[in-house]
């Protein structure tokens, strides 16, 4: 939703320069004029999380972009962006219809908020990275829109290197610079744990399955589910922008796949020795959406590990992408389960 409110602002921006020679609105009134002039409204102002109500503003406009026409800022330079906002305490105590733009603003939505008390100066922001509001979201970061149009969610990390001037670089506060921090060995340990507690829960499997029965079909399905977590450990690894660890997911979903397929396999089709064949293909794919959940979880604890961000987003949001695929490859191996390898053949 923040991200589509500044895209909306950004689209504002846009109309009125179009309509100005090119020019950006004035730093004092930036607000006002976007509200008057265009036909954003004043939803697309406010942020949940950062606990402004409609007639106050989230966002706040780049200082250095007073004075400039649009295209002839660089399109990688920061436009709008999350602000602060510290109110010293003090109550919401402005008429939101002595508002500047209050006689001229088109969002029809104003009528039905124009007796609601607003702070005064959440309004017409501007500044630079020592405003920028980085506790509104997990992971800690900030939604910038640059003046390329685009709108992108930069994490702490990153924030210092985001472009503030035509010219020359802007002081980033110190207080807002994270740690250095390298890979300690801890991690590594962590994380070697992790993988001799998957291999010797593995090899506990395969012994008890006797895998060696038939392991054509459970290196196809190891390898089938090492390359969907390849896949699916890359894109999880997007969900944790304060990356200076790379490939990561890659490596992890690929091993981690790799044997938890190869346990699932020796399971299936011993499992599927008790089971009718009518049943088969339904009881593979449930059991493939148990293994999805275990990899894709396995995958987000070495993530989170390497990168010392718990991320409880991405992990929930990586467990449907672990259950599609885990029925997916189950439904095919409980197929060729219930036509190559007919329960006597299990049992004998």
């Amino acid at each position: 939703m923040c991200t589509a409110n500044l895209k909306e602002l950004g689209e504002a921006m846009k109309a009125y320069a179009s309509d100005h020679d090119g020019m950006i609105p004035a730093l004092e009134d930036w607000c006002d004029v976007l509200a008057t002039e265009t036909e954003v409204s004043l939803v697309h102002f406010v942020c949940r999380p950062s606990e402004a109500q409609y007639g106050e503003s989230s966002y706040a406009l780049n200082r250095n972009i007073a004075g400039w026409r649009l295209s002839d800022l660089p399109p990688e330079m920061v436009l709008l962006f999350e602000a602060k906002y510290d109110d010293g305490g003090a109550e919401r105590d402005f008429p939101l219809i002595s508002r500047d733009c209050a006689a001229h603003v088109k969002d029809a939505r104003f009528r039905e908020h124009q007796s609601d008390i607003v702070y005064q100066n959440r309004w017409n922001q501007s500044g630079g990275p020592e405003a920028l509001a980085v506790d509104n979201h997990e992971p800690r970061g900030c939604n910038i829109l640059f003046v390329g149009g685009h709108v992108e969610y930069v994490a702490l990390r990153r924030l210092p290197e985001l472009r503030w001037k035509v010219e020359g670089d802007e002081t980033f506060p110190s207080h807002l610079l994270p740690a250095e921090k390298g890979i300690a060995s801890i991690q590594y340990i962590a994380v070697a744990l992790v993988g001799v507690s998957v291999l010797t829960a593995t090899v506990i499997i395969l012994r008890k399955y006797q895998v060696t029965k038939h392991p054509v079909f459970s290196l196809v399905v190891g390898l089938s589910s090492a390359g969907v977590g390849c896949l699916f450990g890359f894109l999880a690894e997007t969900m944790y922008p304060t990356s200076d660890v790379h490939n990561v997911g890659i490596v992890a979903g690929g091993a981690l796949g790799f044997l938890v397929g190869i346990c699932y396999a020796a399971i299936l089709r011993t499992s599927c020795s008790t089971i009718r064949p009518e049943g088969c293909k339904g009881y593979a794919a449930s059991l493939g959406m148990a293994a999805g959940i275990l990899c894709s979880t396995l995958v987000h604890l070495v993530l989170t590990i390497m990168h010392e961000e718990y991320n409880p987003n991405g992990m929930v949001g990586g467990l449907p992408f672990g259950i599609l695929a885990g029925a997916v490859l189950g439904a095919i191996s409980g197929v060729v389960v219930r036509d190559s390898y007919p329960p006597e053949a299990v049992e004998g």
